[in-house]
């Protein structure tokens, strides 16, 4: 499961920057890889996983928790990606930015 908060976001030129929390309640601890998926407030179609790019952490976790964040091809989707040893609800705090082709 996850939680969404509203998330501050703005854009300067072909670029949009997004910031801030969401919550996950993932299910497999243990090192398993964990996904989650969050659309762009502004619409564009990735023709490439590097069209985005960013970084997050769960600090709340034990260890901390350090998550990678890019595109996701032929999509407006984001997918934030890391080695889950939680099994517990967490907050991440990120951002990224991408390209508004």
């Amino acid at each position: 499961g996850r939680t969404a908060f509203a998330l501050p976001w703005f854009r300067v030129g072909n670029m949009g920057l997004v910031f801030g929390k969401v919550n996950a309640n993932p299910t497999a601890g243990g090192g398993t890889l964990t996904q989650l998926r969050m659309s762009t407030p502004i619409t564009t179609v990735f023709t490439d996983d590097d069209e985005a790019g960013g970084s997050g952490a769960m600090p709340n976790a034990n260890p901390t928790q350090a998550i990678a964040i890019r595109s996701v091809t032929s999509s407006s989707v984001v997918e934030f990606a890391w080695r889950n040893t939680e099994t517990a609800d967490m907050s991440i705090y990120f951002s990224f930015m991408y390209q508004i082709l």
